[in-house]
Formats: structure tokens, C-alpha cells, sequence
């Protein structure tokens, strides 16, 4: 199967994507924070965070996110947003620079999970918090994960063991994404990423469309009802950092 090269169609945004980033944004405690976001993408997480106040660093291993964020940053004329090249395996800031470190559907992609997870360990202050999100479940692998080059999909226990070890205490762990994003998922796996894996051609920018899709987002807060079933798409985790880790 041919792979997506990640990152390089940056407009290719949608309902679930939204939804998810609206729920990790949920769970950043209230304050002038600096936020790290941690393997940025094409920024959408970084803009929406630093709109709410916050200082923000998005950081991406591939230069053009970064450079695509930036231009994007110039036009929107925000101060309070900075975006970095960077790996996870080998992040470069100071020690205990940060309040939050964010990462949504990011670990997924890494094979070194635990070395990137002791990284964000070692730049949060102590009581710093963390916010993951990550796909769950290796049972529900599909042509999508393939397509967007994930290693793994993860159980509950799998990513509470991975931040426990590295210094954290757990604050809430939700199981996200049933039942309509399921159904949903299936519609989009079935009726449309078959469809566009063949397709090099990027989409189109188109803020209607944008509208649309953030309303339509908001349907899937129902199967926030269901978390705990623990049969969702997605883990979202917060955790607060209690010691650090070597």
C-alpha cells in the first residue's frame, strides 16, 4: 500500500480531527501556561491553544509543517506562537521549561514511545501536566492506520503503564469514540480513504467546508456518554507529572 506522506496535505482536515483536538484542548488547565505541542503537524493544535491565551511551541520533525505553520502563523499575525523542527527522541528545550506538553495522535507513529515520553518528563516542571491522545485498540487496525503510517494502536493499560513509569501520575484516562465516531469511522474507510489513497493531488483550502466540519464535530460529543465502555477510537489521557525520571 502506498503510504501518505504525513503532513504534506495540510488541509486534510476533518470532523473526527476536529472533535479530538476540542476534547484535548478540554483538559489544559486554565491559566497563562506554555504549552508545548508536541509533534505539531500542520499547526491546527497550536493555533487553536495560543488563541485561548496560552504561550505555545509546536514542534515537528519535518520542515515542512514547520515551514507551512509558519506562513500560516505571519498571516494570522500571532505573537504568542513559535514552531520549531525538531524530534521527540531528542527534544533540545531546557529542563523544566514547561506547564503542559501536549501530543495528539502523535506516539503512534514513533517506535520509541517510552524514550519520547521520558523527554516530555524531563521538560515539564514537576506538577506540569501532560495531554495525550493516541488510537486504541489493535482490533480495530484498518487500511487508514496503514495509510497514515502507524506503528501501533494502544490498549488503556498499555499507555498507563507507559506514563507511569516515566514519572507521572494518571488524573483521568477516556476511552473516546463510540458510537457514532465508530460508525463513522467505518463510512469514511469504506466509502472515502479507499478511494483517495491512490490520489496525489492535495485538497483544496476551503473555509466553508472548515464550517461545516467544526459544527458537524460537535455531534460526536454524545459518545463522551460512553466513555466507559472503553470501546472508542481514541484514548485521551492527563496526566501530572510527580518526579523526574533518567
Amino acid at each position: 500500500m502506498k503510504k501518505r506522506a504525513w503532513g504534506t496535505d495540510p488541509y486534510f482536515f476533518g470532523p473526527r480531527q476536529y472533535f479530538r483536538q476540542t476534547l484535548l484542548i478540554s483538559y489544559i488547565k486554565k491559566g497563562n501556561n506554555l504549552v508545548l505541542d508536541a509533534g505539531c503537524g500542520n499547526g491546527s493544535l497550536s493555533f487553536r491553544i495560543a488563541k485561548r491565551g496560552n504561550k505555545v511551541i509546536g514542534v515537528d520533525i519535518k520542515k515542512e509543517n514547520i515551514d507551512f505553520c509558519n506562513n500560516v502563523k505571519q498571516s494570522l499575525r500571532i505573537k504568542n506562537l513559535n514552531f520549531m523542527q525538531m524530534s521527540l527522541t531528542d527534544i533540545t528545550f531546557k529542563d523544566k521549561l514547561f506547564d503542559v506538553v501536549i501530543s495528539g495522535e502523535v506516539l503512534e507513529h514513533i517506535k520509541d514511545d517510552n524514550k519520547v515520553v521520558k523527554q516530555f518528563n524531563r521538560v515539564l516542571k514537576k506538577g506540569g501536566q501532560c495531554v495525550i491522545s493516541v488510537p486504541q485498540n489493535p482490533d480495530l487496525w484498518s487500511v487508514e492506520d496503514d495509510w497514515v503510517g502507524h506503528i501501533r494502536r494502544y490498549e488503556k493499560e498499555e499507555l498507563i503503564n507507559l506514563l507511569e513509569k516515566n514519572g507521572f501520575r494518571i488524573n483521568k484516562i477516556n476511552s473516546i469514540g463510540f458510537p457514532l465516531v465508530r460508525a463513522y469511522f467505518y463510512f469514511f474507510n469504506k466509502l472515502v480513504l479507499k478511494k483517495k489513497i491512490n490520489k496525489s493531488k492535495k485538497t483544496k483550502e476551503n473555509k466553508f467546508i472548515h464550517k461545516i466540519i467544526n459544527i458537524f464535530s460537535y455531534i460526536f460529543f454524545f459518545d463522551t456518554l460512553f466513555s466507559w465502555f472503553n470501546k472508542g477510537n481514541w484514548l485521551i489521557l492527563s496526566a501530572t507529572k510527580i518526579k523526574d525520571v533518567k
